[in-house]
């Protein structure tokens, strides 16, 4: 997964500066250096910052900005759309369905919901289904329990492979991406429009810099390659002095 990818490559090189648990509350911009405040009272100055909270952080207020950010870019935060998401994956003892399952009653516009075949192409032997919401179709299943989600999701898939889910399951997790303090939801829709997000992504006085799978240059959005993408670009302008 992507998660190996920088766990392997990335992170071992950058893991000892990075601080956890820290949660930042402001971004003063206003003097020569920045000056990033946390919720434990510290301060962290810089000549340049770059911001990569999820946009549904942005849009509550839990970052402080002064001065405060531009109008276009705060007309864009309360402006985008930033859907819902929830992952589930299904343990089962034999894999009875497709690589992948879409339906016909999901509206592009309004998110998807689709079932894939997660070990797809993975080394192991064990047969897991993954079920990836997005948008709307969240709404059906993100506020049940953990026994009612697994009910309601058995019983679509034996409807659609005549009791073979309930037959040979054994177990299953899941997560809800906007129960998650420091998330909140999943990706800027797809149908977003493009300067929007392109306003999300602008830096702010050769200071503060976005980056992000929604701080784009609007050519594309939503994901992890191009949040990592987004992260290389801006990296390349600070190097470059920009």
């Amino acid at each position: 997964s992507w998660f190996d990818f920088f766990d392997q490559y990335i992170t071992p090189a950058v893991t000892q500066n990075i601080l956890f648990d820290t949660v930042a509350t402001s971004v003063n911009y206003s003097g020569d250096d920045i000056v990033v405040s946390t919720q434990a009272g510290q301060t962290f100055s810089a000549e340049k910052v770059i911001v990569t909270a999820p946009v549904k952080i942005l849009q509550d207020g839990d970052i402080t900005f002064v001065p405060k950010l531009p109008q276009r870019k705060v007309d864009a935060l309360n402006d985008v759309t930033f859907w819902d998401g929830m992952k589930v994956f299904i343990n089962f003892a034999e894999a009875f369905y497709p690589t992948f399952l879409e339906f016909a009653d999901t509206e592009r516009q309004l998110g998807d919901r689709v079932y894939y075949d997660a070990a797809y192409g993975r080394p192991t032997d064990a047969s897991i289904l993954g079920f990836f919401l997005i948008g709307e179709p969240v709404n059906r299943y993100k506020d049940l329990s953990d026994d009612a989600l697994k009910i309601i999701i058995l019983a679509e898939l034996d409807e659609i492979f005549a009791g073979q889910a309930s037959q040979h399951y054994i177990s299953h997790i899941s997560q809800v991406w906007s129960r998650e303090p420091f998330i909140r939801g999943a990706y800027v829709r797809d149908s977003e429009n493009w300067r929007r997000v392109a306003a999300l992504g602008e830096p702010v006085a050769g200071k503060v810099y976005f980056a992000g799978d929604a701080y784009t240059d609007g050519d594309d959005w939503g994901f992890v390659h191009t949040a990592a993408q987004s992260a290389m670009n801006v990296v390349d302008v600070l190097v470059r002095g920009g």
